[in-house]
């Protein structure tokens, strides 16, 4: 083997290892995104990010499982941060009416 397929290969386990990163942060960002909304989103975040940078790599179907988890789990996310907000709204909403009456 020459240097530049050692260098090669090397640089390819490097850019493996951060697809399949990638991909378990995407699935475990899922399920912060139920629970722990903020953690969710930080941990999508960096399976997106890890996902996009190792897209060159050997492993492409983990980075782009990484991609895809990583954006529903930050979807989700949001939607965990949105909607108890919008009950609250509509909740204080209805108690106002009620009020004025």
């Amino acid at each position: 083997m020459t240097e530049v397929d050692e260098e090669t290969r090397v640089q390819n386990s490097g850019s493996s290892a951060v697809a399949t990163t990638a991909k378990v942060l995407g699935i475990i960002s899922i399920f912060f995104a139920l629970f722990v909304p903020a953690l969710g989103i930080l941990l999508a975040l960096i399976a997106i990010i890890m996902g996009v940078v190792s897209l060159k790599s050997v492993k492409r179907k983990s980075a782009v499982t990484g991609i895809t988890t990583g954006a529903v789990a930050l979807f989700v996310a949001l939607l965990m941060m949105v909607i108890p907000v919008m009950y609250a709204g509509i909740q204080q909403r209805a108690e106002q009416s009620t009020q004025g009456q």
